[in-house]
This record gives C-alpha cells, structure tokens and sequence, in this order.
C-alpha cells in the first residue's frame, strides 16, 4: 500500500507521513456504511497516529470513537489506507464518485484555548475563518463538514478511548506519559 499512499501526498503536494501499524486511530466503526466517509489527521501523541474517520454523521457520544490499530484499518476501511500516509492537518471526504482531500492548518492549532472552551459552535466556526478557509464544498457536503469540524475540534475521542485496547486483538492499553492535557481535552 506504500506506492499508493506516496502516489497520494505526491498528488496533493504533502509530506509522506505514514503512521506506524502499531499506532491506533479514532474510528466510529458503526457508522463506516454511511456516506460520506469523513478522515482527519491531528498531531499524533501518545501511541495514536492522530487519524479519526467516520460515516455520515458524526455523534457526540463519548463511545462514538474506538481504539483500533493501524494495521486493521486494511480489513475494516480499505477506502482510506491509500490517504493514510497524509500527514498532521490533513482531510479526506470520500464517496461514491467524489473525492475531497484538502490542508485545514486550523486542525494544528492548540485546542484548549480561546472560543472551544466556552463551547461555543458558530461563533467559534466564523472565528476560524472556515467558511472561507476553502472553496465552498458542494451544498449537500456543506453542513456536515461544519458539523465535523467542531466535533473534531471538541472532542475527537474521549480520553479514556485513545488509551484502550485495540477493538480488533484487544493490545494493552497505551497510557499517557504526560497527564497535563487532560481536563482540556475533555471540553464538549
């Protein structure tokens, strides 16, 4: 999968980033039928590659996100391995006939400070420019997309998840090494 994945970064212009099979990522694994097929990278810490994917919707339980290894990502969401080696501030929208990668440098930013922590949804959208960070996604992509990035931003899964085994061969947890961020990656 290395030549699709450097065939990716080499189309969009980015840096080839390819998270270790060993790291884990976010998935909503029951929601991987429903379209569109939404991925984000954050900046990978703590034995995570910073990888978070859904289907349609995104949810903002707690449990909304699993634990799973990398290297399980080719049996339970072939669709985006080719994009997985996009590094840190990178999305992917995928489905049937359309294809939506893009750089959003918002997702690098440090999410614990300013407007998230007053949990506020549309004023903090308009702060971050969004809706003329890009070119304007189709009409029927716009509201999910504006959804996911605050849902991304606020809580791409929960604390206790990023360190729990894998959902596939149930691997020892990863525990943090620095707890500092903690309170702050709760705000939802």
């Amino acid at each position: 999968m290395s030549d699709d994945q450097k065939n990716i970064c080499q189309r969009f212009g980015a840096e080839y980033m390819p998270p270790e099979a060993s790291q884990k990522v976010g998935i909503s694994l029951g929601s991987l039928e429903n379209l569109p097929l939404h991925a984000v990278r954050l900046s990978p810490e703590n034995g995570t590659s910073g990888w978070y994917i859904h289907g349609g919707e995104y949810s903002t339980d707690a449990d909304f996100y699993q634990p799973l290894h990398v290297a399980h990502l080719v049996e339970r969401c072939p669709n985006i391995v080719p994009y997985l080696a996009l590094p840190p501030g990178w999305r992917v929208l995928l489905a049937p006939d359309y294809e939506d990668v893009w750089f959003d440098g918002e997702l690098l930013k440090d999410v614990t400070e300013g407007p998230v922590a007053a949990r506020s949804r549309r004023p903090y959208l308009a702060s971050l420019g969004l809706s003329s960070a890009r070119k304007t996604p189709k009409p029927a992509v716009q509201s999910h997309l504006i959804d996911t990035v605050m849902s991304i931003h606020i809580n791409p899964m929960s604390w206790a998840s990023r360190f729990a085994p894998c959902g596939c061969c149930k691997a020892a947890p990863i525990m943090p090494k620095n707890l500092r961020s903690f309170p702050n990656r709760i705000l939802r």
